[in-house]
Parts: structure tokens; C-alpha cells; sequence
């Protein structure tokens, strides 16, 4: 039986030599390293997958349903369940398409080796650090997509602006990732179950 990676960011131990965990506390993610780092079976995650009501936003159990929305995904993961919604990616806009260039193409192993070496000796460079370790976390755990690229639209949003990435709803977009990539699985025939399917667990 298959089994998958479930929860846990897992920040790797050179990554909590200062200034860069400290940069991460600063950014207030530090709580994803809490939850545990289970290992899913495939077969659970496809059994969520099929269970879960996209009409009513439920999964559909044989003791009770078990609803879940952001709220609730905020409360199991310790994100943030209120603030503003991500800006969208706009083509037309110069510093949006420098933040795509930066990122095109690049993988997740590229972004998890570049935050162990990266310096952060300015202001720009603290930008920088702190604008790739979030894509990392959106690309490992948040929102994996079987690609192993970075999607501009779907995941750059949430970096676009990295000064307070507290003052986002992070658990609503948590929970928009996870109900589209249910939502392709059931009725579009996608065998990747997109998403932080754990979320299911977890609720």
C-alpha cells in the first residue's frame, strides 16, 4: 500500500541557523513545524477524496459528517482564518512578472536549496528569503500540484507580497486549494488529488 507525505513542514536543520530561523518566526510559520509528520496511506487519502461532499463542503463518514470550510482548516493547522484574500497574478504588471521570472521553471528542490544558502545582508535579500521559503511551503504542503514546476497563477499569488503575510487568510485560500484539486479529482478526471489533503485528516 502507498503510502504519501502528510503533515509537518519540514524545515530542514540547517535552515535553523540565525538570522533565517529567526526570519521564519518573524513571518509567523514557525507553526507548521508543530504538526506532526505522519506519513498518509494513498488509500486514505483517496477514500477523503471520494467522501467528500462538494455541495455541502463535508465529508461524508459513517459515524458523522464532518464539515469543513477555512475556519476550521485554521483552526487544525494553526493559520490565520482571518485578513485579506491573495491578489491575483496580472500579467501587466512589471513586478509581478519579475517575481514570476525569478521562479519560473524552478523546482521545489531548487527553492529548498536555495533558502539553506541564501544571505540575507539587506533589506531586499530579507525579501527575497522571505518571498521562497513561503513558496516553498505553498508548493510542499499547502498546495503540491504533481508538476514539479512553480505555477504563476496558482501559486505566486500568495507571494507577492511578503511584508506581513500574517494579514492573509491563509486558511480560506488553504481551503480553495484543497476543495479545486477534490473538485478536478471527482469530476475531471485528475489522479492527482490536489491540495494539503492532511487538512482532511486533521479536521
Amino acid at each position: 500500500m502507498q503510502k504519501t507525505k502528510g503533515g509537518g513542514l519540514r524545515i530542514p536543520k540547517a535552515l535553523s541557523r540565525q538570522p533565517r530561523l529567526a526570519e521564519v518566526e518573524a513571518i509567523g510559520f514557525m507553526v507548521l513545524s508543530q504538526i506532526p509528520k505522519w506519513f498518509l496511506k494513498q488509500d486514505i487519502i483517496v477514500l477523503m477524496a471520494k467522501r467528500y461532499n462538494l455541495q455541502r463542503d463535508c465529508l461524508v463518514m459513517d459515524v458523522d459528517n464532518i464539515h469543513v470550510n477555512g475556519a476550521s482548516i485554521g483552526h487544525a493547522m494553526g493559520l490565520p482564518s482571518r485578513g485579506y484574500e491573495f491578489s491575483s497574478f496580472d500579467k501587466k504588471n512589471p513586478e509581478h512578472e519579475q517575481i514570476k521570472s525569478m521562479f519560473q521553471g524552478k523546482s521545489l528542490k531548487w527553492l529548498k536549496d536555495f533558502v539553506l544558502v541564501y544571505p540575507m545582508t539587506s533589506e531586499e535579500k530579507r525579501r527575497v528569503f522571505r518571498r521562497t521559503f513561503l513558496l516553498m511551503v505553498v508548493k510542499d504542503f499547502l498546495c503540491p500540484t504533481p508538476s514539479a514546476s512553480i505555477s504563476p497563477e496558482m501559486h505566486l499569488p500568495s507571494i507577492l507580497d511578503v511584508e506581513n503575510p500574517m494579514k492573509y487568510n491563509w486558511s480560506l485560500q488553504s481551503f480553495h486549494w484543497l476543495r479545486d484539486g477534490i473538485n478536478e479529482y471527482q469530476n475531471k478526471g485528475k489522479k492527482h488529488i490536489g491540495g494539503c489533503t492532511f487538512a482532511l485528516l486533521v479536521c
